[in-house]
């Protein structure tokens, strides 16, 4: 199976979190497995860096890309599909963020690693945590 993390479950990764489940850090270890990061998330996270909500050690690109690198990730590109699919799902979350991830992992047919509840709520949607 293939997975997209979402920023908190990658987030609990690169940090070595204990908070990251036993079953997701399986999933992301296995061998057969491709797991793939939105490049949103760059986005995501330049956005609460920028509002002082998250400390990163260095400038979010070049955080990101030592990341995808250490821990064997596959950076997905952003697309038109998922973007202007994002706002007919729905209304279980009204995270932008969280629906276009929705909408890719739709697109792609990935599970998502994430502990959002409301995630999971979405049809046809296959979460892991």
């Amino acid at each position: 199976m293939n997975y997209l993390l979402d920023t908190c479950a990658f987030l609990c990764l690169v940090n070595g979190s204990e908070d990251l489940s036993p079953r997701a850090r399986e999933a992301i270890a296995s061998p057969t497995a491709t797991v793939y990061l939105s490049v949103l998330t760059a986005a995501e996270l330049s956005i609460k860096a920028g509002k002082g909500r998250i400390q990163l050690p260095s400038p979010v690109e070049t955080w990101i890309q030592d990341a995808v690198r250490l821990h064997y990730l596959t950076l997905l590109p952003s697309e038109l599909g998922p973007a202007a699919t994002a706002g007919t799902l729905p209304w279980i979350h009204s995270d932008p963020f969280d629906r276009i991830l929705v909408a890719t992992a739709r697109l792609h047919s990935l599970a998502i690693i994430t502990a959002d509840e409301n995630i999971a709520k979405y049809p046809g949607i296959r979460t892991l945590w």
